[in-house]
C-alpha cells in the first residue's frame, strides 16, 4: 500500500473519531514497529504543532522545564491512554 493511500485512510479515521482542530492527537510507536502506520497518521494532521521521536525507553523530556516524559512514563494527561488518566 502506498504512503498516500495510508495517509488518505488515516485522515478518515481521524475524521470519523471525531477529531477536531485544536485537539492533541497522539501517535506511539515501539521503534520501528509499525513505524509506516505512525508516520502516516502525522502527516494526515500535517497542521500539528509538534513531532517528538523518542528513541530510548526510560528517559526523562521536558519542554520549556515542564515534564514531557520521566523516566520513560507520560506526565501530560492528555497524551496519556485513556485508561491511565
Amino acid at each position: 500500500m502506498s504512503q498516500h493511500i495510508l495517509q488518505e485512510m488515516c485522515r478518515a479515521q481521524l475524521e470519523l473519531s471525531g477529531v477536531h482542530e485544536g485537539e492533541f492527537v497522539a501517535v506511539f510507536s515501539q521503534g520501528q514497529e509499525r513505524l509506516d502506520y505512525a508516520d502516516a497518521f502525522l502527516a494526515a494532521v500535517n497542521d500539528s504543532p509538534c513531532h517528538l521521536d523518542i528513541p530510548m525507553r526510560g528517559c526523562s523530556l521536558f519542554l520549556d522545564d515542564e515534564p514531557i516524559l520521566i523516566d520513560g512514563k507520560m506526565q501530560v494527561k492528555e497524551m496519556m491512554p485513556a485508561e491511565q488518566r
